[in-house]
């Protein structure tokens, strides 16, 4: 586990915890809310949970929130601020049900940007046009660079043809 000064953590029956320090050798240093003092050493607990940070969590709110919408959703800066300012007025927390409160009232008020219709939903694969197969006729026209260039890129197309190469 990894555990830097300022994770909150579940420290077994000890409760929940700030971390204080980490010493030399290994010993982290917790100040644990409604206990006596501080727990000398973490890893002594019988459970150890890093509680999210509250940034944490509402970065995942918000990446499964843009999962959920990636098609009905603009996240220009427009519409973050819309959503944002929304939460914040409305005492509102960061989390998943927050941000579809704010994205359900304020699309039905029509104060979000629409999605771009210039931008896809979803990347497609480009499509590459075909080239016509070659005919024997292409072939005798072609000047020695040029035949050359298909024997590299269409051998295929030449051996179907009876040209051996």
């Amino acid at each position: 586990m990894n555990l830097k000064v300022g994770d909150f953590v579940f420290a077994g029956s000890d409760g929940r915890g700030q971390v204080k320090s980490i010493k030399n050798n290994g010993d982290v240093v917790v100040e644990v809310t409604g206990a006596k003092g501080p727990v000398a050493n973490l890893y002594d607990a019988e459970e150890v949970r890093v509680i999210p940070s509250t940034d944490d969590l509402e970065r995942a709110a918000s990446f499964e929130f843009r999962s959920r919408h990636v098609t009905d959703f603009n996240p220009c800066d427009a519409n973050v601020a819309a959503m944002t300012q929304y939460i914040r007025a409305n005492g509102l927390h960061w989390d998943l049900d927050g941000l579809e409160s704010a994205f359900t009232f304020l699309q039905r008020a029509g104060r979000l940007a629409p999605v771009s219709s210039a931008t896809p939903a979803k990347a497609e694969e480009p499509t590459v046009p075909k080239r016509p197969a070659l005919t024997k006729e292409d072939v005798a026209k072609m000047d020695g660079p040029t035949f050359w260039k298909a024997v590299r890129e269409r051998p295929d197309e030449l051996k179907a043809l009876g040209i051996k190469i």
